[in-house]
């Protein structure tokens, strides 16, 4: 009997028994902090492209297909100009989705159709504070980040040794960033996740180069799952494309007799993957990335903030390519000024940057150090020309924080480089070295720490302004059981038009670009002519993401110019108190004026 005592004590403290025990205590750990996270910290979806993404995983799950409610002027000038329909008019309660790639709101449609709540809010609209969908998505999203934290410890130990990896898991789940993210809906988590595996499949590559007897054949496989991995990235975010770029330099590089034979590998596997989606796109809309290809265009002179997604007529003749090089240059000196200081949301982060301009003695370590640096390098390229209005909606927790995926992969080498500074330190007892790692990880941690310390963060779980659950069903008109809505044939023109969609099911489409074209004007890109020849608009709903910017030139003026645009229609009813005449929509419906303005088709 004392003999198996003492078998049990050797176990836990030396043996297998002691992993066990150290993986049971980090899991409750970690399960720990999402329920806590979960109970004073939760805040419904707050990206509207977390909404959208939502909506559209909610029709996949329900077999509607690969369609979206959100109706983008340009997605439809897009699929028509590939059509070319004698008739105009949109017939369906949906189109095909040219936004999204379609890995994520798959894996997310297969969560939905376990759902265990209703779609419809129940109970008082003034009590409400949580919408129980968006909890059963961010439950999916913490289960993405508890599996990065296993994958980032992996890693470190893989690289460095047992003490680099737990600290490097427990800066990550000590990022507030990435709970944050948890909560936006967009598929940024499982980038990261994915990210941390193809860091496994090179170090994987660079494992089996070491070998004393290197094989040809893991090296290929190896290689291959790199681009496998890329590929499935790419098909959850585009940009994850650009990554391909140092997965093959890296590849190029790994000691092998046949070096043309991994990157090679990479890359077939990868667009082999990746093209077929490019051919959908192309033969439903002409363009291989579909609206989410002319995010290069957002943000430049000609269109302005989100004015591109919302043209029916984009004006395409009057861009100057030389636009995209201001665009890129004023964004990368903001990246610079804001972004970086901050970058992947925890100081360890810059910390990594010192770390990956040093070198190791081991050469394949070393590849890996500079292959996070080509990863660094590209993304940049690829966030400061792609940054859209999303960015400056909900910044650091966007999908367009490009440089977040990375981010858990540089830690590992910050880690590394700590470690590598506290090993020069003579140490008289030995738990000073383990102190020191702790109070240096606390330190990175501190945004993560002062988080949890009262007043919090959040009041309510709500995210308004400008969502507001309880009114977006109300202006849909979702049925009582949630399952539909009863405005199918037509829709809202909103400024949140995704989250109209995901709460209420309602078809909705962006403010277009203009109140009302001038008369002498051939091409009318305004509200008139997507209501009366596209679909028609039963509502106008606006929130305070409109309202709290209205220039005081465009509320006042009365030139040719400025009579066409939002913010004049805005201006005639403050001054007026009164919806503009002509307008087909005058019933206004004045809940919550002058904070957000509702009008729809008035009763007869």
């Amino acid at each position: 009997m004392s003999q198996s005592v003492q078998e049990l004590i050797h176990n836990l403290e030396v043996g297998a028994g002691r992993k066990t025990v150290f993986a049971a205590v980090s899991i409750a750990l970690l399960l720990g902090m999402a329920t806590l996270f979960d109970t004073f910290f939760y805040r419904n979806l707050t990206t509207n492209e977390g909404m959208e993404t939502a909506q559209l995983a909610r029709n996949i799950a329900e077999g509607k297909g690969y369609v979206s409610g959100v109706m983008r002027p340009l997605a439809i000038r897009l699929l028509q100009n590939t059509e070319k329909p004698a008739d105009l008019r949109i017939k369906d309660t949906s189109i095909p989705d040219l936004q999204n790639p379609p890995v994520f709101p798959v894996i997310l449609a297969g969560w939905l159709k376990l759902l265990p709540w209703n779609y419809r809010i129940i109970g008082d609209a003034n009590s409400f504070s949580r919408y129980k969908p968006d909890l059963w998505i961010a439950i999916l999203h913490q289960g993405l980040l508890l599996v990065s934290v296993y994958l980032i410890y992996k890693l470190g130990t893989r690289l460095f040794d047992s003490t680099a990896g737990g600290m490097s898991a427990a800066l990550l789940a000590g990022t507030w960033l990435y709970w944050q993210m948890a909560f936006t809906g967009h598929g940024g988590l499982l980038l990261v996740t994915l990210a941390l595996l193809m860091a496994h499949c090179l170090a994987s590559v660079e494992e089996a180069a070491a070998a004393e007897v290197a094989s040809p054949t893991k090296i290929l496989l190896w290689a291959a799952l790199a681009g496998a991995v890329v590929g499935l990235g790419a098909l959850t975010r585009y940009s994850f494309l650009w990554l391909i770029i140092p997965v093959a330099i890296h590849l190029c590089f790994v000691c092998t007799p046949a070096r043309i034979g991994p990157p090679l590998a990479a890359l077939g596997v990868c667009f082999l993957l990746f093209t077929p989606w490019l051919a959908r796109n192309i033969t439903l809309s002409g363009s291989p990335f579909g609206t989410a290809g002319h995010s290069i265009y957002a943000g430049t002179e000609t269109f302005q903030a989100d004015t591109i997604e919302r043209a029916l007529f984009p004006k395409f003749d009057t861009f100057n390519y030389h636009e995209v090089r201001r665009k890129f240059i004023v964004n990368s000196r903001e990246m610079l000024a804001t972004d970086l200081p901050k970058w992947g949301g925890n100081w360890i982060a810059l910390i990594s940057l010192v770390g990956l301009l040093l070198p190791f003695r081991r050469p394949g370590l070393n590849r890996l150090r500079w292959f996070t640096v080509g990863c660094l390098v590209v993304l940049w390229i690829a966030q400061a020309g792609g940054r859209t209005q999303l960015t400056k909606d909900s910044p650091d927790i966007t999908s367009e924080n490009l440089l977040a995926w990375i981010a858990p992969i540089a830690f590992v080498f910050g880690v590394g480089f700590v470690i590598n500074l506290v090993d020069q330190i003579q140490f008289s007892h030995p738990a000073q070295r383990p102190i020191l790692l702790t109070v240096i990880s606390l330190v990175c941690c501190t945004q993560f720490i002062w988080g949890l310390i009262p007043p919090y963060p959040y009041i309510s779980a709500v995210v308004y302004p400008p969502y507001y659950p309880p009114i977006l069903q109300r202006i849909g008109r979702m049925t009582d059981d949630g399952t539909a809505t009863r405005w199918g044939k037509e829709m809202v023109m909103s400024d949140i038009p995704a989250a109209v969609t995901w709460y209420s099911r309602c078809a909705a489409a962006p403010l277009s670009l203009n109140y009302k074209a001038d008369s002498a004007e051939k091409v009318k890109d305004d509200f008139y002519e997507l209501s009366d020849y596209r679909r028609e608009v039963k509502a106008l709903y606006m929130t305070q993401r409109s309202l709290k910017d209205l220039p005081v030139k465009g509320v006042v003026d009365n030139g040719k110019d400025i009579q066409s645009k939002w913010e004049n229609f805005l201006g005639q009813m403050i001054i007026n108190k009164k919806v503009p005449e002509g307008f087909p929509l005058q019933g206004w419906a004045d809940w919550y004026w002058p904070e957000q303005l509702y009008l729809e088709i008035k009763a007869r």
